[in-house]
């Protein structure tokens, strides 16, 4: 008997051998034809966890429940602002995918690609290594529990990061690139960290963090005093507002009192109905164009990782898969599937 699995396997590139590819939320979507397979399909987060192996991928499907995640895997979604109004068009027909996920020691090492998700962690929990790339985050999306501690976590290439935290929690040596944080407070306590090439939207306080940050654009930066951003530095930045309104703040090359509208292509107009990520994208003559080190340009489409529309990869999308069973009996097998470009 030849199993599918392997097939699967080759057609998502999963990078480790012994690794399966297992299904959550797959009910017989109507953009996936065929039925739910069995060992394959999951529709309950105990089910799949009890079926799942450390190393194990999992492609999220809408509606997926919420998993408090027990297990070292990885997440793959199909982006997000791709359909209904104001997304970004020609990237894909598969409807976001969205998690919720209540993460803890033993989901340590876990990384979640292209998903709208949202985050938490349980009190007093220390949870380590876990990677966000090419997602977007909902309200308050990475919350920690009080006293608990993110260690080693990466957020790269994101869109709407949002912070939430409780007494005592922290990020430990924090890692942002390439993303859009917008909203709420920023970071809690003594938190450390580095944050290359972002765009900060929201209402921006730093809580006594130290925290290094590069190439970066503050349309807004309520740091409504001193001891918010003064253990802080800030090199090749660009802010809204005037350097004497922060003061305190150190750091070189920076640029203060920039009209974000002179920034970028849509900021507080958006005749095109862009997607919000897709207003981000610097204007002709942008102050930001080679304002970063080394030239590169500051703002999430800088540096040498530039964020991507809707958190997709420049590789095609593979959006319905067909087969006449799960298994193969004979020297050949025969599928169906159809792919689309993501337009980038």
């Amino acid at each position: 008997m030849k199993s599918i699995l392997p097939l699967m396997m080759a057609i998502l590139i999963v990078s480790t051998a012994e690794a399966r590819v297992l299904r959550y939320g797959f009910a017989g979507s109507s953009y996936y034809a065929g039925t739910a397979v069995t060992n394959f399909d999951y529709t309950t987060a105990s089910a799949l966890l009890a079926a799942a192996n450390n190393g194990d991928t999992v492609q999220v499907y809408p509606g997926a429940p919420q998993v408090t995640l027990t297990k070292r895997l990885v997440f793959i979604g199909s982006g997000y602002y791709t359909s209904g109004s104001s997304s970004n068009t020609n990237l894909q027909v598969v409807p976001q995918a969205s998690l919720n996920v209540i993460l803890q020691a033993g989901g340590n090492g876990s990384v979640f690609i292209a998903l709208l998700i949202t985050t938490s962690t349980p009190t007093s929990a220390t949870v380590e290594n876990i990677v966000f790339r090419n997602c977007r985050f909902s309200t308050s999306g990475l919350s920690l529990g009080t006293s608990s501690i993110a260690r080693n976590w990466q957020i790269l290439r994101c869109a709407e990061v949002d912070f939430g935290g409780s007494t005592g929690s922290r990020f430990e040596n924090l890692i942002i690139e390439n993303s859009l944080i917008e909203n709420s407070s920023f970071i809690n306590n003594t938190s450390t960290g580095t944050i290359t090439n972002c765009v900060f939207n929201g209402t921006i306080n730093f809580a006594n963090a130290a925290v290094v940050v590069r190439n970066s654009v503050f349309t807004v930066a309520s740091t409504t005093t001193p001891a918010n951003y003064i253990a802080c530095s800030f090199t090749n930045c660009l802010f809204e507002r005037t350097a004497a309104s922060l003061p305190g703040l150190t750091g070189t090359a920076n640029q203060f009192s920039i009209n974000p509208n002179d920034v970028f292509v849509a900021f507080s107009s958006n005749p095109n109905n862009l997607a919000l990520d897709n207003r981000f994208v610097l204007k002709q003559n942008s102050p930001a164009i080679g304002a970063g080190i080394g030239g590169v340009d500051c703002g999430i489409f800088g540096g040498p990782n530039p964020y991507k529309l809707s958190g997709l990869s420049t590789a095609p999308t593979i959006y319905k898969l067909t087969s006449s069973s799960p298994q193969a009996s004979g020297s050949t097998y025969t599928i169906t599937f159809s792919a689309r470009s993501n337009g980038q």
